[in-house]
């Protein structure tokens, strides 16, 4: 394992992630790249809300995963003049990929993307769309990202962590960013 990115990883605390839903203002980059990222939940929660935590995959499987990514995010760093990376603010890799982004290309050019971000205040897009709610987060967050950059030039891709059918969300945001355009990059699948 490189050594720099064993110390930002090491450097994380995955265990205090907290949403954040934030604006930025672009400038005019001339070689940028647009990462889209979609990822599993770590825990399944058999028992809804609130319930004891399963774990889905191996502490290995997390830390390789969690590697996996700061390696592609650093060599799209060097690479390109500016990254700017979204991602849909859902519990597990979705929110530990902004912790990994943030230290890696910059607060402000991560961008997170929770239903609720489009709802208006004190509306929760759970109860008023209902189970879809995370499908249409994963359109938008797409949309969004292939906007941004037709605007600036950029070429926008979707990176998947660990991608497996059983997981239907971050194969429901593949399919979509496939049936849009978008190339496809799974990270240790």
């Amino acid at each position: 394992m490189n050594n720099q990115l064993k110390d930002i990883l090491d450097s994380i605390d995955f265990e205090g992630i907290k949403p954040t839903i934030k604006e930025i203002e672009m400038n005019e980059p001339t070689n940028t790249l647009v990462i889209v990222g979609t990822g599993h939940r770590i825990n399944a929660y058999p028992g809804g809300k609130g319930s004891e935590p399963v774990q889905q995959f191996t502490d290995e499987q997390v830390e390789a995963m969690r590697y996996a990514f700061a390696s592609k995010l650093a060599a799209s760093n060097e690479s390109y003049d500016e990254v700017i990376y979204f991602h849909g603010n859902a519990h597990g890799f979705d929110r530990e990929s902004r912790l990994i982004a943030e230290a890696i290309i910059g607060k402000d050019n991560v961008k997170g993307r929770h239903p609720n971000y489009y709802m208006s205040k004190g509306k929760d897009a759970w109860q008023v769309i209902g189970k879809t709610a995370g499908t249409w987060r994963n359109h938008r967050m797409l949309e969004e990202a292939q906007e941004l950059a037709a605007k600036m030039g950029a070429k926008v891709v979707c990176a998947a962590w660990l991608v497996k059918e059983e997981f239907s969300g971050t194969q429901h945001c593949v399919n979509a960013a496939t049936a849009k355009g978008i190339e496809v990059v799974r990270i240790a699948s």
